[in-house]
């Protein structure tokens, strides 16, 4: 009996050792990369969070994250020319944009499978696209996220995000004319690797 209530009381201890550490160093990395267009400074920024929006490229296995991707408008005056909805990652039709919500496995660059997925914008309208146009103001962002909720086993992983910054060669709130318009479009690229552990 006695052989048996000393195994009991060894049980929490037991149960204590086996639990996964908790990740102390969450090792946070945003990438940046300021663009300028005539007299316009936009600055884009790309990185990932834990559910409780911690910058981090160390997660735990099976939990989720967040990718978040954002343009701001940090010169010191409002932009008319910015076109949001084709600077927009989640329209991955347009050529130069890829890998907005894939997860890639680092030793063989296997996609991941990806489930579910939650987006928010800003609240700037389409230079062109929109009845309800207005100037991207300074310090105003385009902001996007996507929630990554597939369990990633214990190793080495990589975002890639392909995208653009777009201007229009008309910076007006009116409609333009489409005879007139032309477009820039300023591809960007950023890479930020994590572990899963």
């Amino acid at each position: 009996m006695k052989k048996y209530l000393f195994v009991l009381m060894l049980l929490p201890l037991m149960w204590v050792g086996c639990s996964e550490p908790e990740i102390t160093d969450r090792k946070p990395v945003v990438r940046t990369e300021d663009v300028t267009h005539a007299e316009n400074q936009v600055r884009c920024s790309f990185w990932l969070t834990t559910q409780d929006s911690t910058v981090a490229t160390v997660f735990k296995a099976g939990e989720p994250f967040t990718m978040h991707y954002a343009i701001e408008n940090i010169g010191d005056s409002a932009i008319c020319c910015i076109v949001d909805n084709c600077s927009n990652p989640f329209f991955d039709w347009f050529p130069y944009m890829d890998g907005w919500g894939k997860v890639y496995r680092s030793d063989d660059n296997v996609e991941m499978p990806a489930m579910g997925w939650s987006i928010v914008h800003g609240a700037v309208e389409s230079c062109y696209a929109s009845q309800y146009r207005r100037p991207f103001e300074p310090t105003e962002k385009l902001y996007y996220r996507i929630t990554y909720t597939h369990p990633l086993e214990k190793g080495n992983y990589y975002v890639l995000l392909k995208t653009a910054v777009v201007f229009n060669n008309i910076c007006s709130i009116k409609y333009p004319n489409s005879t007139e318009l032309s477009q820039t479009v300023l591809e960007k690229s950023f890479r930020i690797d994590f572990e899963v552990r």
